[in-house]
Order: structure tokens, then sequence, then C-alpha cells
């Protein structure tokens, strides 16, 4: 069950009456009359790619990725109706937030825990909001095989005070992220409950119902494979930590699922139809939006993936008349 607007031509009177009931069924309370209470993975989300992003204080050069900006986070919340986002962290005082190293560093909100508390100052204005999806992606120090850019790595780290993550690292975000959400947050114990794997859980009991989640937060761990499975040490199926993380569909901390192309080789339905909230992106590189393309775009609207996440929530003048929205996105 989706959560949408039924779009319906009626040719008769007697049409009509049963499009009206029909309709008055689907607007019928979760629960009612035996239906299935809607529950998170029936959610459809607007997300966005990089949601702290600015464009760089710097020469640009042609067909650069970079070449794009994000609003604030609340203003994505407020006026653009985003309701995921990714968000780049590194290992650092704070958990500073950018994209690149030296060539790449705006950012709507310097660190994490100022991210989080942008997003959670907006939900509390906002205790009915439909469960907010948040992306963490654990970035690691990059490495060269250039001497020279090595050794402007080394020294931007080292002003920095970045190092690579490490499970005393994985601690303190959790803390952070349990900090900064309090009740509000959804953890993978909630989902889990008495099962012996989080997989077991969404694909035998489902996920929580939307009516129990308004207001609140879930959080995912995306990037490396090294750094969630740092993260996953002695919590194979996430037993006691603050975020779910993006695997495979046959992990058993299954729950949350990253298919960026959206194609059919994703399989995007199928992962959807066992209980898994899925990931596609709408465009990517700023490929699509440059040349107005929205090929790609309708894929991702129309593959099944509950968050759908774009650069262009709304469109940039300097790029041209590219954007994506949901036809029937849940506030």
């Amino acid at each position: 069950m989706r959560l949408s607007t039924p779009y319906i031509k009626v040719r008769d009177a007697s049409c009509a009456a049963l499009v009206v009931a029909a309709i008055v069924a689907l607007a019928a309370p979760a629960g009612a009359g035996g239906r299935e209470p809607a529950r998170l993975d029936d959610l459809r989300l607007l997300g966005t790619h990089n949601s702290y992003h600015l464009r760089p204080d710097r020469p640009l050069l042609p067909g650069e990725s970079a070449d794009y900006a994000h609003a604030p986070l609340d203003v994505q919340l407020s006026e653009q109706g985003v309701r995921s986002f990714e968000l780049d962290a590194f290992n650092g005082p704070d958990f500073p937030v950018f994209h690149s190293l030296v060539v790449d560093t705006g950012s709507t909100c310097p660190n994490l825990e100022a991210c989080f508390a942008t997003i959670d100052a907006w939900s509390d204005d906002h205790p009915k909001h439909v469960p907010l999806i948040l992306y963490v992606e654990a970035k690691p120090v990059p490495l060269s095989t250039n001497p020279i850019a090595q050794d402007v790595i080394n020294n931007a780290t080292r002003d920095l005070g970045i190092t690579n993550w490490d499970a005393a690292a994985f601690d303190r975000l959790d803390a952070l992220v349990r900090r900064s959400f309090g009740d509000s947050l959804i953890t993978p114990d909630d989902v889990r409950g008495k099962r012996r794997t989080l997989r077991a859980a969404i694909v035998r009991d489902g996920w929580p119902t939307i009516a129990k989640s308004r207001g609140k937060v879930l959080v995912t761990l995306i990037g490396a494979q090294a750094e969630r499975d740092l993260y996953r040490v002695g919590a194979p199926s996430l037993e006691g930590r603050a975020m779910f993380v993006n695997t495979t569909p046959a992990d058993p901390a299954a729950a949350v699922i990253s298919r960026d192309v959206p194609d059919a080789r994703a399989r995007i339905p199928e992962l959807v139809g066992q209980h898994f909230i899925v990931k596609t992106r709408a465009d990517a590189d700023l490929v699509q939006a440059r040349a107005n393309d929205r090929t790609r775009a309708e894929q991702a609207l129309g593959s099944g993936a509950q968050v759908i996440v774009t650069d262009f929530p709304v469109a940039d003048p300097a790029i041209g008349p590219y954007v994506v929205t949901l036809r029937d996105g849940t506030r």
C-alpha cells in the first residue's frame, strides 16, 4: 500500500458514485474496515543528495559536478517538500560535514551536531510530520598516489583534526544521534522487536505504522563497506546501535537499501515487496540537469522506491529548468 492520490477520469454518474466510494475507502483511517495500517515502507519521500552542499568558492571547471547548491535544511523541509537528507561526515571534532577536502568544503551546516539541531528544531515545530529518513555517509580520509596531492591531504586533515573512523568514533556518533533526537529516534532495536534478526522483522512483521511514527526520525549509515562493517562489529543485526545500515537484501541487518540507478537490474519492486525501504537517485553528477533530461527521473519515480533523491528539488537558474518533485509525496 503506497500513500498516494488517485487520479481517475469519470465518464458517467453511476461510475462517479463508485469512484467516490473507492476514494472514501482509500482515505479511510489506517486500520479501518480490516485494512492493514499504513507503515513506513508505504511512504514516498523526496530526498536531496549531499543535502548540505554549497557551490565551491573558487573558479569551477567546465562541466564540474560540484556546480550546485542546496538551501539550508530547514528551508528544504519547509519550502521544498524534502523529507530525506544525505549528510557526509568526517571523523573529527563535532563530525565536520562537507564533500571533499580542500576543493569542495562548502556546507550550510558545519558539522553533524549543527545539521541535526536544525532538523530537530524543525521537527519540534512540526510534530505531526511523517518520519524523516536521514543518511549519514562516514567519509574516510582520502589517499592519493600523487605525493604532492597527498601532502595537501595530510595538511588539511591535520588542520581539521580529521582521522579515519574507528570503533570509538562510531560510539561517539551513536551518542550524538541519540542525544540529538532523543525519543523521536527510530532505532533498529525498535523495529527488530523479538525477532532474531532485523531482516526477519522487516520481511515478516514489517515496519512500525506511520501513525505511531509521526514526528520521528530514522538515521541510516551509508558509505564504504569498511566503515559500515566496522560499525557492526559485535552487532551483526545492529543490536544496541542508533542507526540502520545500508546493506544487501540477504544480510541479517537488511532494512534500508540503496539502489542508486533505477533500472531493471536494481530489482526495486522486488525489494519493496519484501518491505525494505529503498533509496534511488533521479539524477547524478548534474548530467541529467544540464541536459534537462527527465528519463532517469521518470524511471526513479516509477520504480516504487520510497526515497527519491535529487540535486534539484527546485530548479537552479545557473543550470536550467530541470527539477524533480513528487506527484504524490506525503508531508
